[in-house]
This record gives structure tokens, C-alpha cells and sequence, in this order.
């Protein structure tokens, strides 16, 4: 893992969503590659999900490189479920 990735813990819901955005909202303001590791996370809600979602799509935007690290199958699977494809991460991985 890298040192300078964000690790996410095992939940991504609406509980604690405000300190991972603010966390993301910082990483992204700075320009720099951002590197999820998201090798713990086995459960998102739909808040955790459009979090995720909106972060892939700031990067594009912004050509802020993206890196997704550890996806467990459980992850991509509530992202297909809720019907959210984000590009390099979920089951056609």
C-alpha cells in the first residue's frame, strides 16, 4: 500500500460519510494523484457509493489521477446492485 494512500476502514455509509468527504475534499484541492485503498471497505451505502462516484468524476475533470487499491468483491457488488459503474473499480475488474 502506499503511505500516502486513504484507507477507508470497512464502512462507507452515512455515518460516517462528513469525515471522509472532508478528508477526500482536502486530498483533492491539492492536485496531487489520490490513491483509495479501499481494501477494507465491504460495506457502502448509497451515500458511501455516490461519495466514490463523484470522487472518479472530479478526477476526470479535474485529470487528477485516480488509483484504486483492493476492491473486495462484496464492494463491487453493492455498487452494481445500487446500478453505479465506476470505471476501474467493481466486477469487471
Amino acid at each position: 500500500m502506499s503511505e500516502d494512500a486513504i484507507s477507508f476502514g470497512s464502512e462507507l455509509t452515512i455515518r460516517n460519510i462528513q469525515d471522509v468527504h472532508h478528508l477526500l475534499s482536502d486530498k483533492l484541492h491539492q492536485n496531487h494523484p489520490l490513491v483509495l485503498d479501499l481494501s477494507g471497505l465491504i460495506k457502502a451505502d448509497t451515500a458511501g457509493a455516490q461519495l466514490l462516484f463523484l470522487t472518479y468524476l472530479h478526477c476526470q475533470q479535474q485529470a487528477i489521477p485516480l488509483h484504486w487499491l483492493g476492491a473486495s468483491p462484496e464492494l463491487a457488488g453493492q455498487l452494481a446492485a445500487l446500478g453505479i459503474l465506476i470505471p476501474g473499480l467493481g466486477s469487471e475488474q
